[in-house]
């Protein structure tokens, strides 16, 4: 093999030779360094592993260990978590982690999750914080002792806590939502949460986001983040596969929020890497923004094969992508406003 990838190969394209036995021109180390970035680990099979010499083969096998182990851990936590809220009687739904992992591939160990994600309603948000702080955790973002005036500001324009475990290193991330000020205000997105169903986990029910909302999530998700790691992408070509979707349902439900450009780039996407032809209930929206959706997707690849962190010129074009998310001048002026208003929380307040 060449020790690196010809320049007219994108590193997107190596999902498409995966499992095949032709990974000619393509680097073990470039095949590692990429399977570790997007968080693919689970996709490797035998065939791939045997192009592998014994030593490598040992690191990448131990490196997926340690992502399941760590996998089991943040479960056992969630429903540690859960039992206390349980008790305090609030209501709470999960976000992503070992719900998702086995709801879309029946084992935790099939999908990377680093953290747990839980919303709460906002009211009792300071609740929920004291509950974490008495089984370990701290918070670590943003700063302490807001004013009300400075948490209403605050959640205007971020939507979660992060809290820590001081003895695992756990993270657990509070949310209020899923919104983002510019792209799905907080009154526009109940939607998502009409519904709700469960997953049993260790043997109680998590309450989370019903299929055709966890899916329109995924997207809207994977799209803020221009799917810089793959494994986000990978979510939506397997919920397609797996899930028995109400597709007209959800291009309603996402042109009614504002957020179907979201859709129609994560659908081109999932096709591009993965193969998965979009559902023909998108075909008349697809051919409609045909234009706008192929810059969206052009946008997302050069993100996926850049580097994880963010040069000034990647975020220029971040910027650019965010403002073809959705159309009007209202809507763009929203983008800087916005973008100013969280360098400010970052800044000042502590916010992520």
């Amino acid at each position: 093999m060449r020790s690196e990838l010809s320049e007219n190969k994108t590193l997107g394209h190596i999902l498409k030779v995966v499992g095949r036995a032709d990974l000619n021109g393509i680097s073990n180390q470039v095949l590692l360094d990429f399977f570790h970035r997007h968080r693919l680990f689970a996709m490797t099979d035998d065939v791939f592993l045997g192009q592998f010499e014994t030593k490598e083969h040992a690191l990448w096998l131990d490196t997926k260990r340690k992502y399941v182990l760590r996998s089991i851990q943040l479960t056992q936590e969630l429903v540690k978590i859960i039992k206390h809220l349980n008790t305090a009687e609030i209501e709470f739904v999960a976000l992503k982690g070992p719900v998702l992992a086995h709801r879309l591939y029946g084992d935790i160990g099939e999908r990377h999750f680093g953290d747990l994600d839980i919303v709460i309603k906002l009211d009792s948000i300071n609740h929920v914080i004291h509950i974490l702080g008495e089984i370990g955790y701290r918070m670590v973002y943003p700063k302490s002792g807001f004013s009300q005036n400075r948490w209403d500001y605050y959640f205007k324009y971020k939507r979660d806590v992060g809290l820590v475990h001081e003895d695992s290193g756990v993270v657990v991330e509070l949310h209020v939502g899923v919104y983002r000020h510019e792209l799905l205000r907080s009154v526009d997105e109940k939607l998502l949460w009409e519904g709700l169903d469960s997953k049993n986990i260790g043997g109680i029910d998590v309450p989370c986001m019903s299929l055709n909302n966890s899916f329109l999530y995924l997207l809207f998700h994977g799209g803020y983040h221009q799917y810089f790691r793959l494994f986000w992408l990978r979510d939506i070509a397997e919920a397609l596969i797996k899930w028995n979707l109400d597709h007209k349902l959800i291009l309603k439900n996402s042109l009614e929020m504002g957020i179907d450009r979201f859709v129609g780039v994560g659908l081109l996407l999932a096709e591009e890497f993965f193969m998965i032809p979009p559902p023909e209930e998108y075909d008349s929206y697809l051919s409609q923004y045909k234009s706008e959706l192929k810059k969206l997707k052009l946008s997302c690849i050069d993100r996926i094969n850049d580097p994880v962190e963010e040069s000034y010129s990647m975020k220029l074009k971040r910027l650019k992508y965010q403002l073809g998310l959705k159309p009007g001048l209202n809507y763009k002026w929203s983008v800087f406003t916005s973008t100013v208003h969280r360098w400010y929380i970052r800044k000042f307040l502590g916010g992520q």
